[in-house]
């Protein structure tokens, strides 16, 4: 759902509502695996940036799960009250 750069906070709110899973683990292993980069925000803050191939990918696979819309609007409803 994201481009250019997301906050762990953003990952989290965006992609678990529930507070079912631990993004923090789930952004370290995209982290360990090369799948994400680190980069300073503008206040310091640590941001998180996909690289483009696999964000592609990402959203083809979550419009084949159906899961596409769902997270659109979770990310759309983030943005709104931040």
């Amino acid at each position: 759902m994201f481009s250019g750069g997301r906050t762990l906070e953003a990952i989290e709110t965006v992609c678990d509502p529930d507070g079912e899973l631990d993004a923090f683990d789930g952004v370290e292993s995209l982290l360990e695996k090369s799948l994400l980069r680190q980069e300073e925000g503008p206040e310091g803050e640590p941001r998180f940036v996909m690289l483009e191939t696999i964000h592609e990918y990402a959203t083809e696979k979550l419009k084949e799960g159906g899961e596409y819309q769902e997270l659109r609007a979770s990310h759309a409803a983030y943005f709104v009250v931040a």
